[in-house]
């Protein structure tokens, strides 16, 4: 009986995302409201590749074409530093466990096709992770214009070589902990721990490397739907979830990162990880504005500052 239930629930979230599909309008203020509403409660598997693509807006950068010209194109210092991380992508998954299977070709090929396409960035450790991601849910080429869409918005100056946009969310997580969890963002700060610390391996791979496969998806439903605030949502919701074990079991350095870097996966499953995330009080405007705070300060060629005024 449950599974005719979860059968019927997927079928009509099936037909609702069709249906939208069909009529196509992500900019209208209506759209937008039910879109995010939907995105939250998961997009079938069925239909994520059309979904995240629809959502990044992929047919308005599209070239035909240019994937295969860009295939034509060497670089062979980039393409070394890529083929060091094929192997590292989703090891145990299906797609990318034959060494020089398709899986592993199609994956070279969309990283390659992109070092091409933006030199000044080539490549950068972590989009293997997305690449991957993606060609699990659509073909080469697709994935290839969504990494380019999402690194060109969401995702926008998180791989250029100084990891800019990266160390400026630092600076701003930091502050938003601060607010939403003052008790572990201070004990934290006590042992030296900062955000770049953990949050590297959570936002340049979008939590594939660090949330149960499901959640992982739900994240990555909502970051289309809704842009990089639920990348903010879910690691204070994690901070959250584990509040009492960093607090009580964590007094160290080595432990707290320990915790963060190899979190328990059970307390993070995608129903109780997304509520919680959804009950994180923080605004797009909050997020935008210390953005903004932190984009008119000088941070250097590495780490991040701080934006928390501390006694």
């Amino acid at each position: 009986m449950f599974g005719s239930r979860r059968t019927s629930s997927v079928a009509a979230s099936e037909m609702e995302w069709l249906k939208l599909l069909d009529h196509w309008d992500s900019k209208a203020p209506k759209s937008r409201k039910k879109i995010k509403k939907m995105g939250r409660a998961g997009i079938p598997e069925s239909l994520r590749g059309k979904v995240w693509s629809a959502l990044a807006r992929t047919d308005d950068i599209k070239k035909p074409g240019v994937y295969d010209g860009l295939l034509a194109q060497r670089n062979e210092e980039v393409f070394d530093i890529i083929e060091r991380d094929i192997a590292r992508c989703f090891p145990e998954h299906p797609m990318f466990a034959e060494e020089g299977g398709p899986g592993q070709m199609n994956l070279r090929n969309v990283l390659r096709a992109y070092a091409m396409y933006n030199p000044d960035i080539g490549y950068c450790q972590g989009m293997g992770m997305l690449a991957g991601m993606m060609l699990m849910h659509m073909p080469a080429e697709e994935s290839f214009w969504l990494l380019v869409a999402t690194l060109q918005t969401i995702l926008k100056d998180f791989y250029t070589p100084q990891l800019l946009q990266l160390r400026r969310d630092a600076a701003v997580f930091e502050s938003l902990l601060y607010k939403t969890s003052r008790r572990v963002a201070r004990h934290l700060d006590k042992q030296e721990v900062t955000p770049l610390m953990y949050m590297t391996s959570w936002f340049m791979t979008v939590f594939t490397t660090t949330l149960p496969w499901e959640s992982a998806l739900r994240v990555w439903d909502m970051v289309y739907c809704e842009g990089v605030k639920p990348l903010f949502r879910t690691s204070l919701a994690i901070f959250d979830i584990f509040k009492t074990e960093l607090l009580k079991e964590c007094p160290t350095n080595a432990e707290i990162l320990s915790l963060l870097l190899h979190l328990p996966q059970e307390p993070l499953q995608p129903d109780v990880l997304i509520k919680r995330s959804l009950h994180v009080k923080v605004k797009n405007k909050a997020i935008t504005n210390l953005r903004n705070n932190i984009a008119g300060k000088v941070i250097g060629d590495r780490g991040t500052i701080s934006l928390v005024k501390r006694k």
